[in-house]
């Protein structure tokens, strides 16, 4: 199959390889298909390997010259009457669509449009003016992680969970088509872009973080780049399903933030840093003060109402004082939380974050680095400056990666977690309790846990009986990851009810049928 490209046209569709209510594809979209799945009833995804290349695919419905015509008429009367509708519409994206869909119907009849063509006009209306246009699908698909153009006549890519960074059927072929696009994120952003500012950065209204620039500062035209926000996030069982985790280092996790000992999550940009993080606090009880701390907001703790969440605030004016995470670190160790949860450690705030560790507060950060000498280095340079021995008392560094396969296939790993061993002549040295085993795709226990002999002494009990806690949580989260629908939530009041039932928990979800 030859490359597919995307056409401009009145509608601004991408190009539409089958109408999806159709009952059977062409027989030429059969050639190399890896997966296919509908987002709606008239969004469907198909990935292909073309070539050796793998390609995903937006197949939307055709259009007709005479249809294009129609929604490009309706979308210039609706765009002119932007100015007369109520403020309050166009704040509110569902009252907005809803207006949209209204207008639409009214206008269909005036026009006196056949109504078996309604609801494919429809579809386009909505999705180029209360949707974000041609990249509407991969915005809504659960799986897109990324979206990136990098300019006019060159696919968009998506990196896709299961199989990494592949082009798009989605082209623009001409600047202001681009540009226009660039405009519109950047308004829903609530940024200003222009000659005199060119690239801007800010969030989406469902959260995605999103960065555009205009042609003078990207020599292929107008770009942008589009992190999107995870809508459901991953519960630990979903890690144990997905191999990131065995259930053993999950009980491992679940002992050290149960005890409020510290973790420093490390790896390369869209590692799964974030992701594992987010997962682990479902370990943390529901009656816990929690304090999350980031620039843009990506940690979720459903359930929990003792959970304060904040963020920064970047001020161009003079009147308005700016808050970093520095000042918002330092504010929250005066409100005695149980738990300070940084999204990502970058500069100063990491000193204020490490004292809080040493004061016995639990803590969890991420940060970006190749293992666990690199991090200990960038912790202890410039700018974030951290004196070795504050360093030293964070408990365990967990490493987690991602791994492409031959086949093209991404796999996100915990590589190793490192716990401080000790602090000896201006060096810290580690001892390496997990490891992963390429061999056989696993994550193993390789070694005696200090931090669990630590746990042990404060709670006055022996090391024996801590690792029979531990045996049995291992045993009790792998029964968790066999069952269907345990999501983050579930997850987490399921973990709430084993703090109070403890072991018999077990026992009464599996005569439950793993109902709660």
């Amino acid at each position: 199959m030859t490359e597919i490209e995307s056409k401009k046209d009145g509608g601004g569709k991408v190009e539409s390889i089958h109408d999806v209510s159709a009952p059977n594809p062409p027989e030429v979209l059969r050639e190399g298909v890896l997966e296919e799945y509908s987002l709606s009833r008239f969004q469907k995804i198909i990935i292909k390997s073309e070539y050796g290349r793998k390609r995903y695919i937006v197949v939307e419905p055709q259009l007709d010259e005479k249809e294009e015509k129609i929604i490009t008429r309706i979308k210039e009367i609706i765009e002119y009457k932007d100015e007369s509708i109520p403020l309050d519409v166009l704040k509110d994206d569902k009252l907005k669509k809803k207006y949209i869909e209204e207008e639409t119907e009214r206008l269909l009849e005036k026009l006196r449009v056949p109504e078996d063509k309604w609801d494919k006009i429809k579809y386009y209306i909505s999705r180029d003016l209360a949707g974000y246009g041609k990249i509407d699908a991969p915005m809504h698909d659960d799986f897109i992680e990324d979206l990136s153009c990098s300019g006019v006549g060159v696919p968009v890519y998506v990196w896709h969970i299961r199989h990494g960074y592949i082009p798009t059927n989605i082209v623009f072929n001409s600047e202001e088509e681009l540009e226009s696009l660039v405009y519109k994120l950047s308004v829903l952003a609530r940024k200003m872009i222009s000659v005199a500012n060119p690239s801007i950065e800010g969030i989406l209204p469902d959260g995605s973080r999103v960065v555009c620039n205009l042609g003078m500062v990207s020599l292929k035209g107008p770009s942008f780049t589009i992190r999107k926000y995870t809508r459901i996030p991953l519960s630990v069982a979903d890690l144990i399903k997905m191999n990131t985790i065995s259930p053993r280092l999950a009980a491992y996790f679940w002992i050290l933030i149960e005890n409020k000992k510290s973790l420093v999550v490390i790896g390369e940009v869209g590692a799964g840093k974030t992701t594992l993080s987010n997962a682990l606090l479902g370990f943390i009880r529901k009656s816990s003060k929690v304090i999350t701390i980031e620039e843009t907001p990506e940690i979720r703790l459903e359930g929990y109402e003792n959970w304060s969440q904040k963020i920064t605030r970047e001020s161009v004016r003079e009147d308005v004082r700016s808050i970093d995470l520095f000042e918002l670190v330092k504010t929250a160790l005066r409100e005695r939380p149980d738990y300070v949860i940084v999204g990502e450690v970058r500069g100063r705030e990491s000193y204020v974050l490490f004292q809080s560790i040493a004061l016995g507060h639990g803590g969890l950060t991420t940060l970006h680095a190749d293992d666990v000498e690199s991090a200990i280095k960038r912790l202890t340079s410039k700018p974030l400056d951290i004196p070795l021995y504050l360093v030293s008392l964070a408990s365990a560094f967990v490493k987690v990666a991602k791994i492409v396969t031959e086949r093209g296939e991404v796999k996100r790993r915990v590589m190793t977690v490192k716990e401080v061993e000790a602090l000896k002549e201006e060096e810290i040295e580690f001892r390496e309790v997990f490891r992963y085993i390429p061999e056989s795709d696993s994550i193993e226990m390789v070694g005696e846990s200090i931090v669990f002999k630590k746990i042990a002494a404060e709670r006055g009990i022996s090391l024996d009986e801590l690792y029979e806690e531990f045996n049995f949580r291992e045993q009790f989260l792998a029964y968790l990851s066999g069952l269907e629908g345990i999501d983050w939530k579930r997850f987490s009041d399921i973990i709430e009810r084993y703090y109070i039932e403890g072991k018999r928990l077990l026992e009464v979800l599996r005569s439950e049928g793993g109902a709660l």
